[in-house]
Order: structure tokens, then sequence, then C-alpha cells
């Protein structure tokens, strides 16, 4: 009798998620390995982001371990997703160096791209801002 109600009781929680699943609209159509030049390293905190004006342009970005250090990186990939390279950090380095972490990317409705972290800056905790003009592909600390 006890094991009738364990299988009740999962299949009376479990039940609803299947129901919302099933009409999420979301398909997966393929996999790619974004974070190809730290593939073996474990990534947390993902965020994506989607150009408004073109759907084939893409954000991400993650928390990445780093010999022992927590890092966070920007990526762009301007096919959709089927490869991706890692942004390239001009000027100060803080918002993607050891310590850095939360990272978010965000891109305007007029296609400026935007990559945020809390990190370190000369010791003092800061929410920092870059900027790219060039859909991700370079970043500039702005704030």
């Amino acid at each position: 009798m006890f094991g009738s109600r364990l299988f009740f009781l999962a299949l009376t929680i479990t039940q609803p998620v299947f129901a919302q699943s099933v009409g999420s609209g979301i398909q997966l159509l393929s996999a790619r390995q974004v974070s190809v030049d730290q593939a073996n390293r474990p990534h947390v905190e993902t965020y994506i982001a989607v150009d408004p004006r073109d759907p084939q342009h893409l954000l991400a970005t993650a928390m990445v371990v780093v010999h022992g250090e927590m890092q966070a990186f920007p990526y762009a990939s301007f096919d959709g997703g089927r490869t991706w390279a890692r942004g390239r950090i001009i000027g100060d380095s803080s918002i993607s160096g050891a310590g850095a972490g939360d990272p978010v990317v965000y891109i305007t409705n007029a296609g400026v791209s935007l990559f945020s972290t809390l990190a370190n800056v000369d010791g003092i905790p800061r929410s920092l801002v870059a900027r790219s003009t060039d859909g991700g592909r370079t970043w500039r600390t702005t704030a």
C-alpha cells in the first residue's frame, strides 16, 4: 500500500509539469557549445539575449571557474547560435576578471550591446557595465 501511495504522490506532483511543457512553444533544434574557448571549465549563471532587430544575433554570458577563481565572459553569435566567439575586453578588464559574477547581457532596440557584472575595482565591490558597438565582438567598460 505504501508503494502505491508514493507512486500516486509522484504522479500528482509531476503531472502539471508535463502539462506545462507541452504547450511552451520552445523547441530544441540542435545543441551548440557556446563556450568553445573554455569548453572543459564549469559555466554557471548563464544568460542570453536576442537582438530585437536581428534574431540571428545573440549574446550570452556565464560565470566561469578559471584556475579556481570565478570570472565572467561575454559571447556573441551572428548566425543564430551555430557558432560563438568570446568577446574581447578593451581597457579595464575588471568586468570579467577574477571575482566577477552575476553577469547579464542586453541588446537595445538601437542595436547597442551591453554586458554587466558585479566585480571588484581596487578592492571595492562595484556594478560594472561594458558597451559594444560591434555586436559583442569587443567591449569597453563604460561605468
